[in-house]
């Protein structure tokens, strides 16, 4: 309650000094307490798109000394978070590998078809959103089939393998990847054979896993949260593509995808971090 109010308190009075210099500024008087008073009584003559833009001016002073500040608590932070994470990863990684890895069957042997390596009783497996309440009926819940198990997560065949999808690449050995009903652009292209699309969730976002297996599907449930959305939520942190190139398998790594895009600080990325900027002072105010 008390750290609130501070909140609120410093925020209004750093407001109100950064308006008021900003007044005694522009101001042809001298600079007084006094003229500071009388200027800010007469201050809201101005535009309000000035006024506006002031106020932006000053939140985007305090929201940098504040972030410098705080820069060594904030990494901190972040620390324990990457060594909680990759605890967890660990644990998690050592659990399903004692269970569902098939020791048997060495890696080299199981290059072309990885889901070999896959205990019998563990091909399929039920991914379920923690928060979903409504299984076994339509809801946060996927039944997949297991593709790999790699050193940072759990690689799952997903639905594109069913519906149907191709790989192509163009005279630059740039792919793309090529769903039912979509058109091809305008190229030359050759055609992958036997190519997987794969979802990728990590083992620090396993939230839970139950290894009794339910009544209706016989499979373990694997509980995460369903954080990831193109047209609809999902666990993948990421989408994979392997193509088979004699006798191992190829993972094709986003920077060959034909249009391949670097992260830039263009507009649509400043207009990204003016919304985190104005978040967080809702977030320290808790409005």
């Amino acid at each position: 309650m008390y750290k609130k109010t501070f909140r609120i308190i410093s925020f209004v009075i750093l407001l109100f000094t950064g308006y008021q210099i900003f007044l005694n500024f522009i101001s042809e008087d001298k600079v007084s307490f006094e003229n500071t008073i009388k200027i800010f009584k007469t201050s809201f003559k101005l535009h309000p798109f000035q006024q506006i833009f002031i106020i932006i001016f000053i939140l985007l002073i305090i929201e940098f000394f504040g972030f410098i500040f705080n820069l060594p608590k904030r990494k901190k932070i972040e620390a324990d978070k990457l060594l909680t994470d990759l605890k967890k990863r660990d644990e998690n990684k050592k659990q399903v590998y004692n269970k569902i890895l098939n020791e048997n069957i060495s890696y080299l042997e199981s290059r072309k078809q990885p889901w070999q390596r896959i205990n019998g009783d563990f091909h399929k497996i039920i991914v379920r959103d923690i928060n979903d309440k409504k299984f076994p009926e339509i809801g946060d819940w996927l039944k997949l089939e297991t593709f790999d198990l790699k050193d940072d997560g759990i690689e799952f065949f997903e639905r594109c393998n069913i519906i149907g999808f191709d790989i192509y690449f163009d005279e630059n050995f740039k792919w793309d990847a090529f769903h039912n009903q979509e058109k091809l652009k305008k190229g030359t292209y050759s055609k992958s054979l036997k190519p997987y699309c794969i979802g990728f969730i990590p083992y620090e976002n396993i939230l839970h896993v139950d290894w009794s297996k339910d009544d209706r599907n016989s499979c373990i449930t694997i509980f995460c949260q369903f954080k990831y959305a193109t047209r609809i939520l999902h666990p993948y942190k990421e989408f994979r593509y392997y193509i088979e190139r004699g006798n191992f398998l190829t993972k094709l790594e986003d920077t060959d995808k034909r249009n391949f895009k670097a992260v830039n600080w263009g507009a649509s990325h400043l207009l990204y971090l003016t919304k985190c900027l104005f978040r967080k002072i809702i977030i320290a105010l808790n409005i």
